[in-house]
Order: C-alpha cells, then structure tokens, then sequence
C-alpha cells in the first residue's frame, strides 16, 4: 500500500517530520473562522425568528384571518417551516463546524504530548 503524501497523511509537519507551529496555527483558525461564519449564520436565522412570524401573521390578519388564528396559521405555513428548516440546518452546520475546530485543537495538544514524550525518550536515552 502506498504511503499517503505528508501534508494529507499529517498536514502539521514540515517535510523533515517536525511539527510546525504555523501550519498548526493557520489550520485552527481557518477552522475558527469556518465555526465563526456558520455560528453567525445561525444566529441571524434565530434572530429573525419572530419577526418572520410576525410578518406572515401580519399578512394573514391583512388577507382577512381572524387574529385569533392568525399566529396558528402562520406558525403552520409553508413558509415558516422552510424558515425553521433553514434555522435548523445553519445550526447543525455551525455545530459540525464547532466539533471540527475543537477535534483540531484536541488533535494539536495530543500532538504536543506525544512530541514532548518523544523528547523526553531522546533525553533519557541519551543519559544512558
């Protein structure tokens, strides 16, 4: 089996096989803003949330419904629903984004262990 190249196989290593600090850095915040971007997007949906209510109810008391069952035909309409549906969605999104960017920072401090185990193996090594 070929072996995969060496920024897919382990995309924080130099060529020599030595963590480098710059791509870790980068890959986190480009995952960071990645989290940032659909978190916002989620929120502006949540946002709008009443106010999309509003207008449909707004619009249905304007077309002749009762008040009364105004607000229950708009939160029933086709249109809430694709609103809600969106809302959902943008939230799943940004949470998948969140678990990316926290498995990476996870990943790094795994890495950072397991590079300073391997330091503290050469040292003792070469005590002996």
């Amino acid at each position: 089996m070929d072996s995969l190249p060496a920024d897919i196989a382990d995309p924080w290593r130099d060529e020599y096989g030595a963590v480098d600090p710059g791509k870790v850095a980068a890959a986190i915040e480009s995952l960071g803003r990645v989290w940032v971007d659909r978190d916002g997007a989620a929120k502006a949906l949540e946002a709008t949330k009443a106010t999309v209510l509003a207008q449909l109810t707004v619009n249905l008391i304007d077309s002749g419904t009762p008040s009364t069952q105004a607000r229950t035909r708009a939160m029933a309409s086709d249109e809430y629903a694709a609103h809600l549906d969106a809302l959902l969605l943008a939230r799943k999104r940004a949470n998948i984004a969140k678990v990316n960017f926290d498995a990476a920072k996870a990943g790094f401090e795994a890495t950072r262990t397991a590079e300073a185990t391997r330091r503290a193996e050469m040292h003792t090594l070469d005590r002996r």
